[in-house]
């Protein structure tokens, strides 16, 4: 899915998590099983997915950090689009954290 963030030129793309991929996220998120809300999940999941034109990841794990310094509305949208392309539906998330903190938010 293309979208359209201005980095410095660069088209943007983002890419669903492979299952393994996947269940790394989910188990730094769920260590023991409940959902944790760490420092900086949502900017770690977007640098897991954001690719260029040829599918290449554009951000390292590391580079999560900085990008959480990031605008919170750009880096919220590209989290929900993560989220879906990756089968990481709010009702699933939700159902696996099965705590009550509210789920992030999606765009439309």
């Amino acid at each position: 899915v293309y979208f359209p963030w201005d980095l410095g030129g660069e088209k943007l793309y983002v890419w669903g998590l492979t299952a393994a991929e996947k269940d790394r996220w989910m188990a730094r998120t769920m260590p023991n099983g409940e959902f944790a809300w760490s420092n900086n999940l949502t900017a770690e999941l977007v640098a897991m997915t954001l690719v260029d034109e040829d599918g290449n990841r554009i951000f390292e794990d590391a580079d999560a950090e900085a990008l959480g310094k990031k605008g919170a509305a750009v880096l919220s949208a590209l989290f929900a689009v993560a989220m879906r392309l990756s089968g990481l539906a709010e009702e699933e998330v939700a159902e696996s954290f099965g705590t009550g903190q509210s789920e992030p938010s999606t765009i439309g």
